[in-house]
């Protein structure tokens, strides 16, 4: 849960070009299938199953209720100056990241980030992982069934929120084929994630997450159709956030005489975790005015695509899918691909096909697979 391996010390490093596929038909499953839904609504695995929603809280999860900001940054000044308050210097070294780092953690509410212990599922769901596991012994073509196994739980469980169905282990299993090819374990994530079931579960986090309401069918299917055709979560948290639906909500929200102005501070809220302090409160609303029609797009992607909101993202992505916080170095080279254009997705797509998650799925269903775990089938 710890460790990598040393030869591997970022996977962002390496320049990975893969294209994300459309979601894929699984036999019977098709991402819903008989075990659909999230973990928190199957019997025996509890409401502490699994971290909130499918991907990383927008906003990190502080202990103090309102996250920390970026560290030694006069924000009056640089707004003062034109200069956006969420970004770093653009000399900034690892050594300033292994700072920020060292600042923030204590801040961070890590109890919030656990995943799914297998070993504490109710013994019914134990016994259908061993089950899935038996059952596919004989099916599956290649000579390593079980580090394949174990992977395929792990996306599911931590994609999905659930265990998958026989058959859909299986074509997941024969997709892969060798849990130790890179390329094979990204493109299957990257694919799982252009699914519709993921797409699903995302877009309805952002339902209830940014407007505070239960998804209407048509806003539900339009919004899964854009992610699943190829845009950016990027793009999607955008529209949402710049909506008369959320517009609207944050004029509940925040007293601020200026209806633009609350809207800004519920951006802080939601995309940084924090409350906005007045230099950058200024800040965006002198971009909002300055952009006219478009103020409110690029006022949004401007707080989203920020330093300050990237390395909350990167911290959290670690903690949900590794456990551990992010080192400097390996913070400090994924905030440099976003800032080249990797996107959210392909972020969560890295770490998820890296060799250290690959360990910790070992050490979460290691114990339910091998001969002995099929004497009772």
């Amino acid at each position: 849960m710890k460790t990598a391996l040393g030869f591997i010390a970022t996977i962002f490093s390496l320049s990975l070009i893969v294209s994300c596929a459309q979601s894929a038909k699984t036999p019977s499953d098709s991402f819903g299938g008989e075990n659909s839904g999230p973990v928190s609504s199957m019997p025996g695995i509890g409401e502490n199953g699994i971290a909130t929603g499918a991907i990383p809280n927008l906003g990190p999860v502080s202990d103090s209720g309102n996250a920390p900001s970026i560290p030694g940054q006069d924000s009056s000044t640089m707004a003062a100056n034109g200069t956006d308050p969420l970004e770093l210097p653009s000399n900034t070294s690892v050594s300033d990241i292994a700072k920020i780092l060292s600042d923030w953690q204590p801040e961070w509410n890590q109890s919030a980030y656990n995943g799914i212990d297998p070993s504490k599922l109710s013994s019914e769901f134990q016994k259908i992982i061993q089950y899935i596991y038996c059952k596919t012994t004989s099916e599956f073509s290649s000579g390593l069934h079980s580090p394949v196994y174990i992977l395929v739980m792990g996306n599911y469980l931590d994609l999905l929120g659930r265990l998958p169905a026989y058959d859909a282990a299986l074509y997941w299993m024969n997709k892969i084929q060798n849990p130790y090819n890179l390329n094979g374990r990204l493109n299957a994530v990257l694919e799982i994630m252009r699914s519709e079931e993921y797409a699903n579960r995302v877009v309805t986090e952002f339902y209830y997450g940014l407007l505070n309401m239960a998804p209407p069918a048509d806003g539900l299917k339009t919004w899964a159709q854009r992610l699943m055709k190829g845009d950016s979560l990027e793009s999607v948290i955008i529209g949402f956030v710049t909506s008369d639906k959320y517009r609207n909500r944050a004029n509940k929200r925040f007293n601020n005489s200026d209806v633009v102005k609350r809207w800004v501070r519920a951006l802080y809220k939601d995309l940084l975790g924090r409350d906005a302090d007045k230099a950058g409160l200024e800040h965006w609303y002198s971009t909002y005015k300055s952009n006219g029609s478009n103020g409110f797009t690029v006022v949004a992607k401007g707080i989203l695509d920020s330093d300050e909101a990237r390395l909350k993202f990167i911290m959290n992505s670690y903690l949900r899918f590794l456990g551990r916080f992010p080192k400097a170095d390996e913070t400090y080279n994924v905030l440099n691909n976003m800032k080249n254009g990797h996107e959210r997705i392909r972020v969560i797509g890295g770490i998820l096909a890296s060799v250290e998650y690959y360990q910790r799925q070992q050490n979460r269903f290691g114990a339910y697979t091998g001969s002995n775990s099929c004497q009772d089938f």
